[in-house]
């Protein structure tokens, strides 16, 4: 038989956990750059347009980073496909660490 201070801490542990796992699973919903739209990256390119931004204001830049090492790029450095080519081609969490 369990008694009062026994139930009472093990109903207090319960509650704990149960508000744990509920504010990770919000957290996970509402703060998550996985899971929030954002716009499509083709070899390295973005297209973010007014009514894009209209509708979701905060963009998440996910995948598709390139990398270029040690220079100090311009836009017209890369229009056209001209530039140099990047060292490497990443996602946000490729390398951990940080």
């Amino acid at each position: 038989m369990l008694t009062p201070r026994t139930a009472f801490l093990l109903l207090t542990l319960l509650v704990v956990c149960a508000a744990t796992v509920l504010a990770c699973l919000l957290c996970y919903q509402l703060d998550n750059k996985y899971t929030a739209p954002r716009p499509v990256v083709a070899s390295g390119a973005v297209q973010i347009d007014e009514q894009l931004l209209e509708q979701h204001p905060v963009l998440m830049l996910v995948d598709g980073w390139e990398v270029y090492g040690g220079q100090l790029l311009a836009p017209s450095d890369l229009a056209g496909g001209r530039g140099p080519q990047p060292d490497a081609v990443i996602f946000i969490g490729q390398y951990g660490g940080f």
